[in-house]
């Protein structure tokens, strides 16, 4: 598991990850074989995600 990458939302059946400088999209299947958290099932959906950090955009 590499504990500086998280996820931040789910799209469908993949994850949005982080380092904490670059993002990108990945499939469920390879979130949860990397052993990111929060565990996928838990994440919030992209629209939900967004909303909440609107004001960061």
């Amino acid at each position: 598991m590499r504990s500086e990458t998280r996820g931040l939302y789910k799209d469908g059946n993949d994850a949005q990850i982080t380092d904490g400088h670059n993002e990108i999209p990945i499939p469920r299947e390879r979130y949860e074989n990397n052993g990111y958290l929060p565990f996928f099932d838990d994440l919030p959906a992209r629209e939900e995600y967004e909303a909440s950090n609107k004001h960061k955009l």
